[in-house]
């Protein structure tokens, strides 16, 4: 091996890859995005953005007396919980049909007298199993609270082990929810991204600058719309088939939930991939070479996962970012499989989550067609 031949290639490739200075960036620009936006949603958890992660908890005190009150004030020391004290409807409401808070706890009447009696006492909490593990983390600081409080009581009247946790389910259809239940669609969109962003991107680019099938279409009988309009539609399709491919195998092999509207679940998908094959024709639109398309891609999907809820509840983010998280496209989906696949609620109930998802598939799809560039300039 010469050694003069060894540098001068090493020297090219170095040429090569400072004059494609959009890749050069790229490279740089997208672990630092990802790393920022996911120190950013995992902040509150470590309590380093500022902010602990804040959960909404309504609390409905039907007892009134000095043992509630307290368990109110031991809460309430817990920087984790947004509590609020409400009527009885309203934390129904607030579960059940707004799906505002993950559960709302619920202090019986005669909480106190029962303590003071030395008899067993329960505490509930209404749930909705959508937010799984926003539940678990309401039942852990209740139950912790609980204890807390019992400790605190000089002289404690009663075992800990008599204080009782019930939990009252308001929109499941299945009783036992699991974690694939939230892993299934969340990274099914994720997967499909990958598939039609960068795939698609891809294969555009090597149809366009490589084997030129572009140039040979565009001398037939056949418009560009036809062109783009057809690659799309192939792609919606194989996305859609894979999608659900891994949904079968997810209620097969563990038992996830489809829900009680297989037509909405199937609008959902169709709608995942319609809107992941648009995205996908804006990234091709956006850049220059399959390089640059693979890290745009990349960095976009990364980006829309976190923030969209795909790898985990949207809780445990700061608010302000929970806010921005619907300016992705998995946050409308997820917000279908939740309500369809983990609440039981009809196609009709989800409309509007449909709506933004389809919309943005087509505003993906209509910046990207103007931009897109059928020849290399």
């Amino acid at each position: 091996m010469s050694l003069k031949k060894l540098l001068f290639i090493s020297l090219n490739e170095f040429k090569l890859l400072f004059r494609d200075r959009p890749a050069l960036l790229m490279m740089v620009a997208v672990p630092i995005a990802v790393i920022t936006v996911i120190g950013f949603a995992l902040g509150g958890i470590y309590g380093k953005s500022g902010d602990f992660v804040k959960i909404f908890l309504p609390l409905v005190d039907l007892d009134k007396d000095s043992l509630s009150k307290s368990l109110i004030e031991v809460l309430k020391e817990n920087k984790s919980l947004d509590l609020k004290e409400v009527e009885y409807e309203k934390a129904y409401q607030l579960v059940r049909d707004e799906n505002k808070a993950a559960g709302a706890i619920i202090i019986p009447k005669g909480f106190t007298t029962s303590y003071l009696d030395r008899k067993p006492f329960t505490v509930r909490i209404l749930t909705d199993p959508a937010k799984g593990m926003e539940v678990m983390t309401i039942k852990s600081f209740v139950n912790a609270s609980a204890i807390k409080l019992l400790i605190k009581s000089l002289p404690p009247q009663l075992g800990l082990s008599q204080v009782e946790i019930k939990e009252e389910n308001l929109t499941g259809i299945k009783g036992n929810i699991s974690s694939f239940d939230q892993n299934v669609p969340g990274f099914s969109i994720m997967f499909i991204m990958f598939g039609m962003l960068v795939g698609f991107s891809e294969a555009i680019f090597r149809e366009r600058d490589e084997d030129h099938t572009f140039q040979r279409l565009l001398v037939a009988p056949v418009s560009k719309s036809s062109i783009l309009g057809g690659k799309l539609l192939a792609r919606t399709v194989i996305g859609m088939v894979q999608m659900l491919v891994l949904f079968a195998f997810g209620y097969f092999a563990f038992d996830i939930s489809l829900g009680n509207s297989l037509s909405g679940l199937f609008l959902t998908i169709l709608g995942v991939a319609f809107s992941a094959s648009s995205i996908g024709v804006l990234v091709a639109s956006l850049s220059q070479s399959r390089e640059q398309a693979r890290s745009l891609g990349t960095l976009t999907i990364l980006i829309m996962s976190a923030m969209g809820g795909c790898w985990w509840p949207l809780f445990i983010e700061p608010k302000w970012m929970q806010k921005l998280s619907h300016l992705v496209m998995p946050a409308w989906a997820m917000d279908c499989f939740f309500d369809l696949m983990i609440r039981g609620k009809e196609i009709g109930d989800v409309l509007p989550f449909l709506g933004g998802l389809y919309l943005y598939g087509i505003i993906m799809l209509l910046v990207g067609v103007k931009l897109f560039k059928f020849r290399v300039e």
